[in-house]
């Protein structure tokens, strides 16, 4: 039951990005508010369910945060359009990049991915909103579907523990060196770097 409900909230989210996406290429008059409520009613339901196992109310939290990322983007985003037609088609400020104005650095730091998943759902949550700010600028693909969107919090997990790795072995193979992950925008892709730090020193 709560596996068909959450499947239909991923389902949901995915019309709700394109939804935003044909809005915000001035393709339709309206934000998509029907399907946004939709999509907030499912997720107070799931959230308020005491029969979900640990997978699913895991899973169910992946959902939300990529929602909310969303949410603060589309916000965020018809927020410059507001203040370009305002300013007669030009960025406040003189900015010359909209990415660069929506989309600061993240830079997170990490020393052991399977005890330190926080911070690895701190980089997924920035890696999806830096993706749709780039996918939501692009005007996205034709498909209807975000290319970021394949991939999941389990490859993405499983992507940083491979860096950290691999991070690690050019480094000499030593354990105590921590890895420093940086997302960037720039103004054709995303851009992800994985650099080792300085080492921590023997106790």
């Amino acid at each position: 039951m709560y596996e068909n409900e959450l499947d239909n909230l991923e389902a949901l989210l995915r019309r709700l990005t394109v939804g935003y996406r044909v809005y915000l290429r001035g393709k339709r008059l309206q934000p998509p508010v029907e399907l946004t409520a939709q999509v907030e009613r499912l997720i107070q339901r799931l959230s308020e369910s005491s029969g979900l196992g640990f997978a699913q109310r895991y899973r169910l939290s992946t959902l939300v945060t990529r929602y909310y990322t969303y949410r603060d983007l589309w916000r965020r985003l018809q927020q410059q359009q507001a203040a370009k037609t305002a300013g007669g088609g030009k960025a406040p400020g003189g900015a010359a990049s909209p990415a660069a104005s929506l989309a600061p650095d993240v830079r997170v730091v990490v020393f052991d991915p399977a005890e330190e998943e926080g911070k690895i759902l701190e980089l997924y949550g920035a890696f999806l909103r830096l993706a749709g700010i780039q996918e939501n600028l692009e005007g996205g693909g034709g498909d209807g579907k975000p290319p970021f969107s394949l991939l999941s919090w389990p490859q993405f997990f499983r992507f940083v523990e491979d860096r950290v790795r691999r991070v690690r072995e050019d480094a000499g193979g030593l354990g105590n060196v921590p890895v420093v992950f940086t997302l960037s925008l720039t103004e054709d892709a995303v851009r992800f770097t994985a650099e080792a730090g300085e080492a921590e020193a023997p106790s």
